[in-house]
């Protein structure tokens, strides 16, 4: 059983790597560069974005029914922007955006 004193230095640190994420991806370099020029561990900084991302995909699952991801395979897929469309509603999303940012918007979408 974890106690508070091990949840508050998890809290602690997910809320470090959070910033480091977003400070890499706010630069613009490549991640190795980045992480190379900043003395972060690389497999570190690919450790926590995964995490971040089960732990979004954790949230925008609960309590949401599962709605499939249309890829339209006549558009060349690129690296720059994430499409995401549910009927009508087509959301056009740099890959760079803030984890919290795109957690909501997939929140108020799957609504």
């Amino acid at each position: 059983m974890r106690t508070k004193i091990q949840c508050v230095n998890d809290n602690v640190r997910l809320s470090q790597w959070k910033q480091i994420i977003q400070n890499c991806r706010d630069s613009g370099l490549p991640v190795k560069r980045w992480c190379d020029e900043n003395n972060i561990s690389e497999p570190s900084y690919y450790y926590y974005l995964k995490k971040f991302r089960e732990l979004a995909i954790k949230e925008a699952d609960d309590d949401q029914d599962f709605y499939p991801l249309v890829v339209n395979e006549e558009k060349e897929i690129t690296h720059e922007n994430i499409e995401i469309i549910k009927g009508d509603i087509h959301i056009h999303v740099p890959d760079n955006i803030d984890i919290d940012v795109l957690v909501n918007m997939l929140k108020v979408l799957l609504c």
